[in-house]
């Protein structure tokens, strides 16, 4: 028949802003070089060289990853977990309430027979 197919996984946000900033400080380096007067041929590369470093920093410093959120789904499901225990206390607590309401309402009504 034919290969079973894969299900890709999503990338990284982070490495894909990497490969997007290097790609284009790719071709800025090679228009600098090509066409860069003589006074600019070294200024220029180096610029743009230390633009495309600053960005890919910022991207990987100022980005959450992946295990960070996986961190904060675990703390969250935990914290649904103690939520439900305590509705169920509470729906405990309530039940009882009403029992012994009903039992103090029949009690009082005997009394008045």
């Amino acid at each position: 028949m034919g290969s079973p197919i894969k299900k890709k996984e999503p990338d990284d946000f982070r490495r894909q802003a990497t490969e997007t900033i290097w790609k284009y400080a790719t071709g800025m380096l090679a228009i600098s070089i090509l066409f860069g007067g003589a006074s600019l041929r070294l200024i220029l590369p180096l610029a743009v060289i230390l633009g495309a470093t600053v960005a890919t920093t910022l991207v990987w410093a100022f980005t959450p990853n992946e295990k960070k959120s996986s961190t904060d789904l675990a703390d969250l499901e935990e914290r649904i977990r103690k939520l439900d225990d305590r509705l169920a206390n509470v729906e405990t607590i309530s039940n009882y309430d009403r029992i012994l309401a009903e039992k103090t309402a029949a009690s009082a009504r005997e009394k008045r027979i």
